[in-house]
């Protein structure tokens, strides 16, 4: 599991309040937790989640694709996800490519090692109906942290273009990587995982 990022809240100094359109109330600023590779991980999941809250806690958590596969445990995580959602926590993920190979969606060419190929066999054969329903609406790219309507970054499992290569971004519905054009967003910035360079 990636270790945890915090976005820190902003602490203005008094002439530094942000203020809202209207021009009445401050902006408040929410804390998302970032999250990936879980890999059906329960228990790596709850200590995450337990030094997460004890360092002042999250509004919002965005998981950045690959939350089965490897691991004994895809049902749990998936409803850890659903309980944190339930509890009013704003859960924002993609599916990445162990998402796709446990649906069995990627092209042969995704490039899965005979491992990590069993590991997304077992937890085909152990995931709940419920489960695999909640995989396989996961989108490939989406958008959070929004203020005033506009979204301030972009979540996606791999890099957003056409040299993620096989079995990344837009294997599960095109069956092939997205292109350039595709990946252009008006939002700046971006969350990216996978690539371990």
């Amino acid at each position: 599991m990636t270790a945890s990022t915090h976005i820190p809240a902003f602490t203005p100094r008094a002439t530094e309040v942000p203020v809202a359109p209207d021009g009445l109330a401050p902006v408040p600023e929410r804390r998302a937790l970032v999250i990936s590779d879980i890999h059906s991980n329960q228990v790596a999941l709850d200590a995450v989640l337990r030094d997460a809250r004890a360092c002042g806690g999250f509004d919002e958590v965005w998981v950045l694709g690959d939350i089965v596969g490897y691991g004994p445990q895809p049902n749990e995580v998936i409803q850890c996800l659903r309980d944190l959602s339930a509890a009013g926590t704003v859960v924002t993920a993609v599916g990445g490519n162990h998402e796709h190979a446990v649906l069995g969606v990627c092209h042969p060419l995704g490039g899965m090692h005979s491992r990590a190929s069993a590991c997304a066999d077992w937890n085909r054969a152990a995931l709940t109906e419920a489960s695999v329903a909640f995989l396989a609406v996961l989108p490939d790219m989406a958008e959070a942290g929004f203020r005033d309507g506009t979204p301030r970054f972009t979540l996606a499992h791999g890099a957003p273009c056409a040299s993620a290569g096989p079995g990344m971004l837009g294997c599960r519905r095109t069956r092939r990587p997205m292109g350039q054009r595709e990946a252009r967003r008006s939002v700046p910035e971006a969350c990216l995982c996978h690539v371990r360079q």
